[in-house]
């Protein structure tokens, strides 16, 4: 799931998959920021870890768990910077996979 931003937190770009984990249309989403489809205290984490990467032009990487619609699910976030053709950081991309259930992997085991 990508989820590029430009330097303010406005989504610029979306695909279906995050759409569907928000129950939100990519026109709803586009222009949004994190604080119109998170939890204040998951936006404010997200904006500051969106700041450093951009302040530090630096790979920003984490395990964490979100709430979609309908259940909860860990995800390894990778947030890269995004730069215009003068070399300036405009934003930030992230992309996230979904991490196997613990759960349901211990049951196999």
């Amino acid at each position: 799931m990508h989820l590029p931003e430009d330097a303010e937190g406005r989504y610029v770009y979306v695909n279906q998959r995050l759409c569907e984990l928000h129950g939100i249309t990519p026109a709803q989403f586009l222009g949004k920021s994190d604080f119109d489809v998170n939890p204040p205290e998951l936006a404010w984490k997200y904006r500051r870890d969106d700041q450093w990467v951009m302040a530090h032009e630096k790979v920003f990487e984490a395990v964490e768990e979100v709430k979609g619609k309908r259940k909860r699910i860990r995800i390894h976030i990778y947030k890269t910077p995004v730069y215009d053709s003068q070399g300036r950081v405009v934003g930030v991309q992230g992309v996230f996979s979904p991490l196997p259930d613990e759960r349901a992997t211990k049951k196999k085991k």
